[in-house]
């Protein structure tokens, strides 16, 4: 049983290998995997075509700064389910930060979710290891 799939090392799903020939000797030389992602990131804001922008070189040291630089932020229509009346609520979602993808920053920038923020109710319930009895909520929900 020690010898099960689960204690294999699985390889890389992306091997680039390179055969060079050096005077006579075969060298096998593997290559790191880069990727070039192109795209309209500035949600419209930028007038310039594809082809006359600069391009950015992102890596995981200075993603965060790339990120704030373009602030992606997106408006979105949605039901207001807290509410209990089926209003639509327009929320406008900004991210600077990989932090900001974090559910407690995007709840947070959600106007009608602020109630459940100041109470705690909502880390109380997402958090396994917060326990919440019935007399704890509704003295949450009071205050």
């Amino acid at each position: 049983m020690a010898d099960t799939f689960q204690n294999e090392v699985p390889k890389a799903r992306i091997n680039l290998k390179l055969a060079l020939h050096t005077g006579g000797a075969q060298k096998k030389v593997e290559l790191p995997l880069k990727l070039l992602t192109i795209g309209d990131f500035s949600n419209g804001k930028e007038d310039r075509p594809l082809s006359e922008r600069a391009k950015i070189n992102v890596n995981k040291n200075n993603f965060n700064s790339v990120l704030s630089e373009f602030s992606p932020e997106i408006s979105l229509t949605v039901q207001n389910t807290l509410a209990g009346d089926s209003a639509e609520e327009n929320i406008q979602l900004r991210f600077a930060d990989m932090k900001d993808f974090e559910p407690e920053q995007v709840a947070r920038q959600i106007p009608s979710s602020a109630p459940c923020w100041r109470c705690g109710i909502y880390y109380a319930t997402s958090n396994p290891t917060c326990l919440i009895t019935p007399l704890s909520e509704k003295s949450l929900r009071k205050s």
